[in-house]
């Protein structure tokens, strides 16, 4: 799930709820949903989210490959596992 994840990344990188939120320009509140699967960010906040944790789309959006790491065949598979 993409909240699990999301929260993965956040706390390997020792932020806040709070610090992540005012880094992408959105409320705690709205992390807090996205890290329950009660909300679903669009592509431009996901992206700034994955800049901030130092993560990848792939990582987040599908737990596919290392976090970070940003080789084509996770992006295929990233694809591949998206409706």
């Amino acid at each position: 799930m993409l909240g699990a994840r999301l929260r993965k990344a956040r706390l390997a990188r020792h932020l806040t709820q709070l610090d992540l939120a005012d880094r992408v320009g959105v409320s705690s509140a709205y992390i807090s949903m996205l890290e329950h699967d009660l909300k679903e960010p669009s592509l431009k906040l996901l992206r700034a989210i994955a800049l901030v944790l130092e993560t990848t789309l792939a990582f987040l959006l599908a737990g596919v490959g290392l976090e970070g790491d940003d080789s084509p065949e996770d992006t295929t598979a990233c694809a591949a596992a998206l409706p």
